[in-house]
């Protein structure tokens, strides 16, 4: 895995210069690890076959952006119970800053003393716009959520984003993203910590490491839940927002 994360990184410096291309990621196939390349459309020229010594793979998926935003289209959820004012809220319905559109609660987290909810810093601090204290919303405003009512905490803390910085991030290794992550402080009260009925629940608080052909599940805002099996980690991914576009490492 070490090798091909350094064979990544060489063929980060060639391709995602390159119009057109998404990202890449550490994959395997029958056993063998390989490389993946991530593209916006078919036919995208000059990805090389083979880097160092893995072969690479490529893989469309479109472009790849972040929804939530006031200026972006929300698309229409699969379950109406997902845009619903709950209390105490369920994870995995819609929230958001009363400037954004809405997203999905993630998850409750805890440090002991309080409860948060954990979203995007693009669905909680409006990427890096808001400011700590702002109220956040469930359900979210483009789902009827009326600031100040419908609050159910206030922005508590967020990893500030890096846009534009494919430059940054490639030559220098500096100014990369990890996360899009915010969480607000919130109360039992107007907060669970499970999924509705039809999810999958309340989440373990053990961590697993992400791999390659791990079936994951997700509850969210738009999708309800779903079912996938990763395929590539290590992802080096370029996401676009309305701020621009943020290369996301790891």
């Amino acid at each position: 895995m070490e090798k091909a994360k350094k064979a990544q990184k060489n063929l980060n410096e060639k391709v995602l210069v390159k119009k057109d291309v998404v990202g890449t990621a550490v994959g395997n196939q029958n056993g063998e690890v390989l490389l993946k390349v991530y593209t916006a459309k078919e036919g995208v020229t000059g990805i090389p076959k083979k880097q160092d010594d893995f072969d690479v793979v490529v893989t469309v998926t479109g472009p790849i952006s972040a929804l939530g935003l006031l200026t972006g289209t929300a698309l229409v959820p699969s379950a109406t119970h997902t845009t619903s004012r709950i209390r105490p809220a369920p994870i995995g319905i819609s929230t958001g800053h009363p400037n954004v559109t809405a997203g999905t609660i993630g998850a409750r987290v805890t440090d002991g003393n309080n409860v948060y909810a954990l979203s995007n810093n693009h669905v909680y601090a409006d990427e890096n716009n808001a400011s700590t204290g702002d109220n956040v919303l469930q359900p979210g405003d483009i789902d009827g959520g009326v600031n100040p009512d419908d609050a159910i905490g206030t922005l508590h803390a967020f990893k500030k984003m890096k846009f534009n910085n494919l430059g940054r991030c490639l030559n220098r290794g500096k100014d990369c993203n990890t996360i899009d992550a915010a969480i607000a402080l919130s109360s039992t009260d107007n907060l669970g910590n499970a999924t509705l009925p039809e999810g999958y629940g309340t989440p373990t608080s053990t961590t697993v490491a992400a791999s390659n052909d791990l079936v994951v599940k997700k509850y969210g805002r738009t999708t309800s839940q779903t079912v996938g099996t990763i395929t590539g980690i290590s992802a080096t991914v370029n996401v676009g927002y309305d701020s621009g576009s943020a290369i996301f490492v790891d």
